[in-house]
């Protein structure tokens, strides 16, 4: 329970998701209409007041079931995987189909579970590809309205000395990622 406090606050503040499941709750505001950032604690202080007075109830409520049915509750982790998800995968693809009535949200729930088992499979992570989701629209609109400022030149990006310095970190942490990837691969042959 404790990770979410520590999440809400990029989430809310700056519309960066601060966990996983943050990711989904960005997630659920933009299908809502809601657009996150700084802006949803003017425009919308009552649900993130509302989100938090749920949370704090969440979490009374589950420290009072945990000390109750821990045990009984923890059982339900030796459910077997193919039991589970022959529950869940109808769930999944009748809710997908309810949401609008069209066979072609069917269609794209399941290549979002085909392209998620794929990168289950070659043990890539799934957040990245729900932050795209999420936050791609908004970087799309801030990148166009920063062109159009630029009236379309691109050195817009690099003229104050902040972005400069966010641009050689960035660089600075792919290049990093690069090199460990590459150095654990000749580690890990010889």
């Amino acid at each position: 329970d404790a990770k979410d406090g520590g999440g809400y606050i990029p989430t809310f503040g700056f519309g960066i998701p601060g966990s996983p499941a943050m990711v989904l709750f960005l997630g659920l505001l933009v299908i809502q209409g809601i657009p996150p950032g700084p802006f949803l604690l003017v425009d919308h202080f009552d649900i993130v007041l509302g989100t938090i007075v749920a949370a704090l109830i969440s979490n009374m409520l589950s420290s009072i079931m945990v000390l109750g049915f821990g045990s009984t509750l923890a059982r339900i982790t030796t459910v077997d995987p193919p039991l589970l998800a022959s529950v869940i995968i109808p769930i999944t693809f009748v809710s997908s189909y309810l949401l609008n009535g069209s066979f072609w949200d069917v269609y794209v729930t399941l290549l979002f579970g085909v392209l998620g088992f794929i990168m289950l499979r070659v043990r890539m992570s799934r957040v990245p590809l729900l932050l795209g989701m999420v936050l791609g629209p908004i970087v799309e609109d801030n990148f166009l309205r920063t062109i159009s400022l630029g009236q379309g030149d691109l050195s817009i990006f690099i003229e104050s000395p902040i972005s400069k310095i966010l641009v050689v970190i960035v660089i600075l942490t792919v290049l990093s990622e690069i090199i460990d990837l590459r150095l654990s691969r000749f580690l890990t042959r010889g």
